[in-house]
């Protein structure tokens, strides 16, 4: 766990290459051993983490090797959320840039984009609802 940080510094100073041609976006720090990271594609962040000569693949085996007897008593949570442009929306005011808004670009919101559908667009009227999800503009 001590290599978390030394490996976002890794990526944020473009060792291996500069950040933008291994994907790498950025990262918020959520406190302690919590963070999210943000990576252009899957096949970056695939190829980033099983790279032999950066510090998370060699990191990630000593991990497993040092707890391999210890299941149950250290847990990882790790997620890995494939999202496609266009289908996802954040919203900051009155706060410093954290999350996306330090990977991606901001957008003003204003017209149609004053509502989420708005800002979603069609995204937004084909996405099916979640079972027991009453929408507002659903006779249901």
């Amino acid at each position: 766990m001590a290599a978390e940080p030394s490996r976002d510094a890794e990526n944020a100073q473009g060792a291996g290459g500069g950040p933008a041609e291994r994907g790498f976006l950025g990262y918020t720090n959520l406190g302690l051993f919590s963070l999210v990271q943000y990576w252009r594609s899957f096949d970056h962040l695939e190829a980033y983490a099983r790279a032999r000569d950066m510090e998370h693949w060699p990191a990630w085996l000593e991990f497993n090797r040092l707890m391999k007897d210890s299941r149950g008593d250290v847990g990882i949570w790790h997620e890995t959320d494939l999202i496609r442009a266009g289908e996802y929306e954040n919203i900051y005011s009155g706060m410093p840039l954290m999350g996306l808004a330090k990977a991606a670009r901001l957008a003003d919101v204003s017209g149609d984009a004053e509502a989420a559908r708005g800002r979603l667009g069609a995204v937004a009227d084909e996405a099916q609802p979640a079972t027991g999800e009453k929408r507002l503009n659903s006779p249901a």
